[in-house]
């Protein structure tokens, strides 16, 4: 694999890497990146478009620290529901 030599810039406040645009098109880079933090490194990859999936959702929801328990109290219905009463 070919190491390529890039210049990290000023941007605002922040510094900035500049991407060659043969390599944005190569790894469908657009918008939004994901980065992921490695002993040796930083990955880039392109980010997921579409919807998340449940485990994702759970993941997410999880990594929040927010507490839900709130919603456990809430109805949900299904005791409204005639369940046993023939139609």
């Amino acid at each position: 694999m070919k190491t390529l030599e890039l210049k990290l810039t000023r941007r605002g406040k922040s510094r900035a890497v500049r991407l060659p645009e043969q390599l944005i098109k190569q790894y469908g880079f657009a918008g939004t990146l994901a980065a992921e933090a490695r002993a040796d490194g930083l990955l880039l990859k392109a980010k997921k478009q579409g919807k998340l999936s449940w485990e994702e959702i759970c993941k997410q929801m999880a990594a929040s620290g927010e507490d839900w328990s709130d919603w456990e109290a809430l109805p949900d219905g299904l005791n409204e529901i005639p369940w046993d009463e023939k139609v």
